[in-house]
C-alpha cells in the first residue's frame, strides 16, 4: 500500500515547520540577548545572561563559579591551586595571565562575554573592562562572609544559578552556625 501525501499537505507542513523553526530561533535570540545589571564594587555593568564565554581574574570568584558548576573559558595562570580548583590547571582551560598581569592578547582574542576581577587583579580592571563588560567581586574585608552571599547571588543571577547558590549559602550558615556553638563552649 502506497501513501500518496498531496502537494497541499506538504506546503502546510513545511509553513509550519518553518514558522516553528523561526518562533524558535526569535526565542533564542531573545534569551541570548537578556542582560544583567550588576552593581559591584566599581559601579554598574550589563553582562549578557548565562554569558557562554567567562574569563576569571580572581580565585575566590573561580571558587565561587566551580561551586555553582559554571565552568569558564579563561583562568588565571597560578602557581599553585587550591586543591579544590586543581582541575582548572588542565590545558583545556585557557590561561589568561596572572592576577597581576593579564595576558591582554590572549583574552582579547577569547572573546569573553564578561570578565570577572577581584583583590589582586581589580587594579587592571580599567584595561579589562575595554575588552569586554568586566565585574569587580572585591570582597570587604570587613564584611567577608556579607561578600561571600553578594557575590553568590550576583553570579548566580547571572548564570541562572539562584537555587544553586541559595543551597550553597544556606550550608555555609548552617556550617557558620555550628561553628559559633562549638566555639562558645570551647576553654570553659
Amino acid at each position: 500500500m502506497t501513501t500518496q501525501v498531496r502537494t497541499g499537505q506538504v506546503r502546510r507542513w513545511l509553513a509550519r515547520a518553518g514558522a516553528a523553526l523561526v518562533l524558535g530561533s526569535l526565542g533564542a535570540a531573545a534569551a541570548a540577548q537578556q542582560t544583567v545589571l550588576v552593581r559591584h564594587a566599581r559601579g554598574e555593568t550589563g553582562v549578557p545572561y548565562q554569558p557562554a564565554k567567562t574569563v576569571v581574574m580572581d580565585l575566590a570568584v573561580l571558587d565561587t563559579l566551580h561551586a555553582l558548576g559554571v565552568e569558564p573559558t579563561g583562568v588565571p595562570t597560578a602557581a599553585k591551586l587550591p586543591p579544590q580548583l586543581a582541575r582548572y590547571a588542565d590545558a583545556r582551560y585557557l590561561k589568561v595571565g596572572s592576577m597581576f598581569e593579564p595576558n591582554y592578547e590572549v583574552i582579547h582574542a577569547a572573546a569573553p562575554q564578561v570578565i570577572f576581577v577581584a583583590g589582586r587583579s581589580a587594579p587592571k580592571y580599567d584595561e579589562l573592562s575595554r575588552l569586554a563588560p568586566t565585574v569587580d567581586l572585591t570582597v570587604n574585608p570587613k564584611d567577608l562572609v556579607g561578600s561571600l552571599k553578594r557575590n553568590a547571588a550576583i553570579l548566580g543571577d547571572i548564570y541562572g544559578r539562584q537555587d544553586e547558590a541559595q543551597r550553597k549559602l544556606a550550608a555555609l550558615d548552617a556550617s557558620i552556625s555550628a561553628l559559633r556553638g562549638r566555639a562558645a563552649g570551647a576553654g570553659a
